[in-house]
């Protein structure tokens, strides 16, 4: 019979996360090195070669402009975080989802804070530790949090002569009911595949991403310092508009 794992793992910890996974056998892919870098003939125009440290330049002015734009749009996505996770923490209802921020002259922008959160590897020792401490235990965590199998399928690595049986056999996996997969899964289980196989066209990646809803109740439910702890750990996507 196939059994679904319980969203609540037992002495759940950063190994065991990324551990309990029907899908563990298959494994990563083999990193390629570096090509070598190429020669191209040379262009044999003084005068395009002074253009070439006049775009220098002009490139090094955009890059400090956009280093600069980047350092203020960074603190002014904090301090809007900060007020933000001020008057929401602990509050029934939806959070505002942007904050205004105007100066002296007159100018404002919007500072959005998204009900977006980046996902965490399952192998990522630190963020599943610095998530526990936030929410203290695993039963807690997973009423905020679930666990996540993607597997990605990379056509191009599957032999020609196996795409029509490995596409028919999906279409019928995923178009069976419960008990038709269970029946497969008991014949698959007296299977003994012998190979050579096509494992590498399989990329699978194991993530804790937020149940629904995550961003209101997380800041109805969690204390102010529990939040601010979150924030460190899983912040939400900010975004700084245009300044009218």
């Amino acid at each position: 019979m196939i059994q679904t794992a319980n969203k609540r793992l037992i002495d759940l910890g950063p190994e065991a996360i990324a551990s309990v996974d029907p899908f563990g056998a298959i494994g990563t892919k083999p990193t390629n090195g570096k090509a070598s870098a190429k020669t191209y003939p040379l262009l044999p125009d003084r005068d395009a070669g002074g253009l070439v440290d006049s775009l220098y330049d002009a490139q090094q002015r955009k890059k400090s402009a956009e280093a600069s734009e980047k350092a203020i749009k960074l603190d002014l996505g904090l301090r809007a975080r900060i007020f933000h996770r001020g008057i929401s923490s602990g509050k029934a209802g939806e959070p505002p989802s942007s904050i205004e921020v105007k100066s002296e002259s007159g100018r404002a922008c919007k500072v959005s804070l998204k009900n977006f959160y980046p996902k965490v590897n399952a192998d990522d020792q630190d963020k599943i530790g610095g998530l526990l401490s936030v929410f203290g235990d695993e039963e807690t965590l997973f009423n905020f949090m679930r666990r996540r199998t993607d597997l990605k399928i990379s056509i191009d690595k599957i032999p020609d002569d196996r795409m029509g049986g490995i596409a028919n056999i999906l279409v019928k996996i995923f178009s069976a009911s419960t008990e038709e997969l269970n029946e497969m899964h008991d014949v698959l289980e007296m299977f003994t595949p012998q190979g050579p196989g096509c494992l590498d066209a399989i990329d699978r990646s194991t993530i804790l991403v937020p149940n629904e809803g995550f961003h209101a109740i997380r800041h109805r439910e969690l204390s102010m310092s529990q939040n601010t702890q979150l924030d460190d750990v899983l912040p939400c996507t900010v975004s700084v508009g245009q300044v009218k």
